[in-house]
């Protein structure tokens, strides 16, 4: 799925990053974080999230 990654970078989010980490000054290699952000935006963390907060699994042995 090529397609949500890249649009989440078109958006804008990459250029956000790009200023924050700008702002630190700790962060030299600009190009290698670019790829990183789509990782947050990727449905899988909000998957993770929702699949501890059930009690039904974690109260099962």
């Amino acid at each position: 799925m090529p397609s949500g990654p890249w649009q989440i970078g078109s958006f804008g989010h990459g250029r956000q990053q790009r200023f924050v980490l700008t702002s630190g000054s700790s962060f030299p290699p600009l190009p290698e974080h670019p790829a990183h952000p789509a990782h947050p935006a990727q449905p899988a963390q909000p998957a993770q999230l929702a699949r501890p907060a059930q009690p039904e699994h974690p109260a099962q042995p």
